[in-house]
């Protein structure tokens, strides 16, 4: 919940309905004095939320227990796709129980098993009981230093006496499922790269090969990290198939795209992609060993993507890499759209909160790649943006300093309606870094 260091903080908690810029508190008075207990959290997409907070708020009132819930959808959208922290995605509605209440939780499992739809996973909590959306876990209530001898963090689960009681009063069978999806039989996962709330890639074998053969296996989810328009990343995978297959017929001499091995559709979508051997952006920004060059070959590979007709939608050097021969790979077009048409919906890495309307979609993407070179982990939040805070620093970096001119250049010139980003092909910084 709240930090309640504060006075001032203290007193306003208390008050059922206060708010923040992310959350709305109710019955809070209850447990403000009392450090740790059980968390529980009830997960859900844009479309289901006010619907069930309606059914839900009722029986949270009967039991006089204290929640928190999104202040809007918008907010709730940005939880699912971890821009508030990987370990935060489908923790939506969360309930607070000092101590367990067998009849409060077999009352919403009851709304919630009634409802009978698609909810989003808690990769970070334990299910209560299987295929109802209600997670668990155990620890502080409140924000403690962790050398506070009140912090208590732990998984323990919930006694397993209470589970089967729970399962008595819903009535629920023991059910084994003996369906195995033959697609992840082919390409058994051995590494996770990625996983957020709109699916994941991951590192897997190919059984189809008679010898040792690597393969990258994305998955969208169909009820991950979903929009208010509806888009979710079953959606978002699917349209990245779509312009990977578009600039295939294109002869693109800047960069090179991922081959598509395989592809499957049912709940989810898969793609199975050729491993690329090589050196990701990602390691090169972390060891500090980009160079000006390998910027202005990612700034030209994305250029030449405008001149394709194609916006990738989420630029940033993370989705590069540089193969043991050398060339340049872009990987990542969930978010792509065709210029000219809008964004097939507002998710992006970097939430850029002081950035202008004017900006075209290819000037986006400039600045997009820009900021994720500037960006440093250790500084900087994620989900709050300002271009002015990389604008006023100043960096050691040699790449560093030749994207914040560079920002800076851009910046200015949509400031006064100059050309588009493709015109920086002809600029002494893309062209000729020192």
């Amino acid at each position: 919940m709240q930090d309640y260091s504060s006075k001032e903080m203290k007193e306003d908690i208390e008050s059922s309905g206060t708010q923040n810029n992310s959350w709305i508190y109710c019955n809070t008075k209850s447990i403000y004095q009392i450090h740790s207990g059980w968390k529980f959290y009830i997960p859900v997409t844009p479309d289901l939320f006010n619907d069930t907070l309606k059914v839900i708020k009722p029986i949270f009132n009967k039991f006089n227990i204290s929640y928190k819930y999104p202040i809007n959808t918008k907010t709730l959208v940005k939880i699912n796709l971890g821009s508030y922290g990987w370990s935060q995605i489908g923790k939506n509605i969360v309930f607070y129980m000092p101590q367990i209440n067998t009849q409060l939780l077999a009352e919403i499992s009851t709304l919630l098993l009634e409802k009978n739809r698609p909810y989003p996973k808690v990769h970070h909590a334990i299910e209560l009981i299987k295929d109802i959306p209600i997670y668990y876990r155990h620890g502080n209530y409140h924000n403690f230093d962790k050398k506070d001898d009140r912090f208590n963090f732990d998984n323990h689960k919930i006694d397993k006496s209470i589970i089967m009681d729970l399962e008595s009063i819903l009535n629920i069978e023991k059910k084994t499922d003996k369906e195995i999806d033959s697609f992840l039989l082919n390409y058994p996962v051995f590494d996770i790269i990625t996983q957020s709330g709109k699916g994941g890639v991951f590192k897997s074998i190919d059984f189809s090969q008679k010898k040792f053969t690597e393969v990258i296996v994305k998955i969208g989810y169909n009820v991950g990290g979903v929009q208010e328009n509806g888009i979710d990343g079953k959606t978002l995978l699917l349209n990245e198939r779509l312009f990977l297959e578009k600039l295939k017929r294109k002869s693109i001499k800047e960069f090179k795209t991922p081959d598509i091995l395989d592809f499957k559709v049912n709940k989810n979508s898969s793609i199975v992609y050729k491993f690329i051997e090589g050196v990701s952006g990602v390691e090169k920004y972390i060891d500090n060993n980009l160079t000006p060059i390998e910027i202005r070959n990612c700034l030209r590979a994305i250029i030449e993507l405008h001149y394709n007709g194609i916006i990738w939608g989420d630029a940033k050097i993370g989705n590069f890499i540089w193969d043991i021969d050398g060339s340049l790979n872009m990987i990542d077009f969930e978010l792509s759209h065709d210029t000219g048409t809008d964004r097939l919906c507002e998710l992006r890495t970097f939430n850029i909160i002081d950035i202008s309307k004017k900006t075209s979609p290819e000037d986006n993407d400039i600045i997009d790649f820009l900021v994720s070179v500037l960006f440093e982990h250790s500084i900087d939040r994620q989900s709050e943006i300002y271009l002015e805070q990389f604008l006023k620093k100043d960096y050691s970096s040699e790449v560093k300093k030749a994207c914040q001119k560079f920002l800076k250049e851009t910046l200015q010139r949509i400031d006064e309606k100059r050309p588009t980003t493709m015109a920086i092909i002809n600029t002494g910084l893309v062209l000729n870094p020192k």
